[in-house]
């Protein structure tokens, strides 16, 4: 009997890891039914993180989607080309192999650094004031966009910032340097980097 009952414990303990943390919704509910990541996967998917990276001159979409069956996490690869409307056309979906131990520390980092609280201000802050009257304001063209999207059965957050790497050499934010490490940590796991 004590036997069961450690292994019913064990089973729960790793169904726990295997989950995104609580996360409130910061997109309305029209927002939410626009999402392509939400139109493709919310059917086979009761939790989704997706990482997903554009610029002016990716004519590709590439999204990594990590997708929980109910029993294990699953890492899709899925490009596209957008067409009419912005709507997804020639699609492939690419099963990719990955390391579960960097996949928890993942969910780790995300939940211990405030990720799920990320706000939209502090990921975008590109001006300061300093404080005599005159301020500073950076623009910067032909960057990068990075974008997360969390969905699950009750909540969707997307997190979106545009060239974070430059904007937190000159405005740095606790916020900012979150979203880059969770970052980092997602391109370390599709491209199999240590």
């Amino acid at each position: 009997m004590s036997k069961f009952i450690a292994f019913v414990l064990m089973i729960c303990s790793l169904n726990a890891l295997a989950q995104l943390s609580d996360f409130e919704s910061n997109v309305t509910a029209e927002e939410s039914k626009q999402s392509l990541v939400r139109e493709n996967f919310v059917s086979r998917y009761d939790y989704i993180l997706s990482f997903h990276q554009s610029s002016h001159w990716h004519e590709d979409e590439i999204y990594y989607v990590f997708g929980y069956t109910g029993r294990e996490w699953r890492l899709i690869r899925w490009t596209f080309v957008r067409g009419d409307h912005n709507r997804p056309v020639h699609q492939r979906e690419k099963r990719m192999k990955y390391s579960s131990r960097k996949f928890e520390d993942l969910l780790d980092a995300m939940s211990q650094t405030g990720f799920y609280e990320l706000k939209h201000g502090a990921l975008n802050l590109r001006q300061r004031d300093n404080g005599d009257g005159t301020g500073v304001t950076m623009h910067i063209y032909d960057g990068v966009t990075d974008e997360f999207e969390l969905i699950s059965p009750v909540a969707h957050r997307i997190s979106t910032t545009y060239a974070e790497n430059s904007l937190q050499e000159k405005f740095p934010t606790v916020d900012r340097r979150d979203f880059i490490h969770c970052r980092d940590m997602v391109l370390d796991l599709v491209f199999g980097r240590d």
